[in-house]
């Protein structure tokens, strides 16, 4: 069996994804933008900066830093809504007690983290073990992140986990630190991500694949 496993944060241990695109719709609004799907599946796995960027046409640039900032606000005002993906928090209590090391890499900000543990009391015991924006400075899809997250783990060798991300940020980021992956879909699949990636929609389906790592 692996040794570790690393999960993304958002969409892979929480829902959010219905409380991002709220927040982007939001925070664009006001300047006459109604984002597109290609824009919010875009933001999936990536910066609030990058993201903005993105959805933002040339001429309007100079407003990344005031939309990401009024996206921010309304997601830090609505975490008290966001709920837990199925089953994990029972299969991380089955992890811990099988031995296997736990963290955490996602590009969301420290303060987001630190407003979700009153209602998600695990991530205070996986503090010491998540890498969030500010811990490394190249993020998704570079490997900086990932590789961070194994060095505190106790540089677990890549070859020896499991990343499982909802994102294809998450997915190119595994593949260029050389970590296998599992595609975590709860919703309608990115066809940006290749059908043979292993996937789940439930959380104890990880057992499963912890077993064919070693196989």
């Amino acid at each position: 069996m692996a040794t570790g496993i690393i999960y993304d944060l958002d969409g892979t241990i929480i829902d959010t994804e219905k409380l991002h695109e709220e927040g982007w719709i939001h925070a664009l609004a006001p300047h006459g933008i109604t984002p597109a799907r290609d824009m919010l599946s875009y933001q999936k796995g990536r910066s609030g900066e990058a993201a903005a960027k993105y959805m933002l046409p040339a001429e309007m640039q100079h407003l990344v830093n005031e939309v990401r900032e009024v996206k921010f606000e309304y997601v830090m005002k609505h975490l008290g809504e966001v709920p837990i993906l199925v089953n994990f928090t029972e299969t991380y209590e089955e992890l811990k007690r099988r031995g296997v090391s736990i963290g955490i890499c996602t590009s969301a900000r420290p303060e987001f983290i630190t407003a979700l543990k009153p209602h998600i009391p695990f991530l205070e015991e996986l503090a010491q073990m998540t890498v969030c924006k500010g811990m490394y400075e190249r993020g998704k899809p570079d490997p900086q992140p990932l590789l961070t997250t194994l060095e505190k783990m106790g540089n677990v060798s890549p070859r020896d986990v499991i990343y499982v991300g909802d994102a294809e940020s998450d997915y190119q980021m595994a593949l260029n630190a050389r970590i296998p992956f599992a595609y975590f879909c709860a919703g309608e699949p990115d066809s940006k991500i290749p059908v043979d990636v292993s996937r789940m929609n439930d959380h104890q389906q990880i057992f499963r694949m912890l077993e064919n790592l070693t196989e």
